[in-house]
């Protein structure tokens, strides 16, 4: 049982690096293990916000459920109808819904570069 407990976490360690960024476990002294987190190798959105009217298709890429497909989706766009007025004209965009937006929205503007 303590194997499998042991595999568990590792497992889980695991699942989180690859979800969340640097992810390191460290032992402790009675065989637990604690996780620590580091935002140095999140993606830029975590860092900056990302500008909706000048990103690169790679840039988009870095907001939380956007993938290459709607990352060209959204440059499409924007090179049809020109520069998004608000974020929520990302509704517009086939393939972004309610939810995609909420969870994108921390990451993105219309302001700066």
């Amino acid at each position: 049982m303590k194997r499998f407990a042991i595999c568990a976490a590792l497992a889980l360690t695991a699942l989180l690096s690859f979800a969340a960024g640097s992810l390191l476990a460290e032992r402790g002294k009675a065989g637990s293990f604690s996780v620590v987190i580091s935002d140095a190798s999140l993606p830029a959105a975590r860092s900056g916000l990302i500008n909706l009217n000048t990103a690169s298709e790679a840039e988009l890429q870095d907001i939380p459920g956007i993938g290459p497909v709607l990352a060209g989706r959204i440059i499409a766009y924007r090179e049809l109808h020109g520069p998004f007025a608000s974020l929520e004209g990302l509704l517009a965009v086939q393939g972004i819904g309610e939810g995609r937006l909420r969870n994108a929205e921390p990451y993105i503007t219309l302001e700066g570069d």
